[in-house]
């Protein structure tokens, strides 16, 4: 048995994109996909051949195969840092809580209007 790759699940998968639910044939959405999309699966047109199950599993695996690439290419993506946050500078103004004017802070949780130390929390400080 070493050298022995398997490369076939055991069971076969929903054909929808994104489930993958085991279902008893591969040309057929699962039970909760027809539960959920209802009226909105069209039933195979009887004129045309249906495809034997192996057919019909090479052509959804090459369907998906652009899916994949697109999903690795979104993994390599290096994610872009958050800004660094500005130290906040205590300068001359008037609060827009207690509308005095004090020394005052741009408040980040309210478009960096001047906040007081009073009316500010402190830990923003």
């Amino acid at each position: 048995m070493s050298g022995m790759t398997i490369t076939e699940s055991l069971f076969d998968t929903c054909p929808l994109p994104g489930c993958r639910r085991i279902t008893g044939d591969p040309r057929e959405p699962c039970e909760d996909c027809k539960a959920a999309f209802g009226d909105m699966l069209r039933a195979p047109d009887p004129d045309l051949p249906r495809l034997a199950p192996d057919e019909f599993r090479a052509m959804v695996a090459e369907r998906d195969k652009a899916v994949q690439v697109a999903y690795a290419a979104q993994l390599a993506v290096e994610p872009v840092p958050p800004p660094a946050p500005v130290a906040a500078e205590w300068t001359e103004g008037q609060c827009w809580v207690c509308e005095r004017k004090r020394r005052c802070r741009p408040d980040p949780t309210w478009r960096n209007l001047p906040i007081c130390r009073s009316c500010g929390r402190e830990d923003l400080a």
